[in-house]
C-alpha cells in the first residue's frame, strides 16, 4: 500500500475492483473502513497515516431487527413483548389415531 500513496503520503481513491498481483484493494480497502473497530491499535493508525479513515456511522441507533421492520412495526416490538399476564403454554401435539395415555 505504501507504493501507492502518492507524494504527500495519502493513498489515492482506490475503488472496489482495482486489483494488484490478484488481491482486490478496493474490496480490502472497503472492508478496513468499515470494520475499523476490529483493527488493532497498530493497524488503525498505520491506515491513519495513509490517508484512511473509517467509514462513517450510519446515523440511526435502531437495533437491526428494527431498521428491518420499519418505524411502524418497530414501535409495536416493545409494547407486543411487555405484554401483562401469563404467558401461554404451547398445546400438546396430538397425533390423529393416537390414544392418550397419562
Amino acid at each position: 500500500m505504501r507504493d501507492l500513496a502518492q507524494a504527500d503520503g495519502h493513498l489515492p481513491q482506490i475503488a472496489p475492483g482495482v486489483t494488484f498481483d490478484g488481491d482486490d484493494l478496493g474490496r480490502w480497502l472497503t472492508q478496513q473502513t468499515r470494520d475499523w473497530h476490529k483493527l488493532t491499535a497498530g493497524q488503525r493508525e498505520r491506515l491513519s497515516g495513509l490517508g484512511v479513515q473509517p467509514a462513517p456511522r450510519p446515523a440511526t441507533d435502531a437495533l437491526p431487527h428494527e431498521r428491518s421492520c420499519g418505524a411502524e412495526g418497530a414501535g409495536r416490538l416493545p409494547a407486543r413483548h411487555r405484554r401483562p399476564g401469563p404467558v401461554p403454554r404451547p398445546r400438546r401435539l396430538r397425533k390423529p389415531g393416537a390414544t392418550q395415555s397419562r
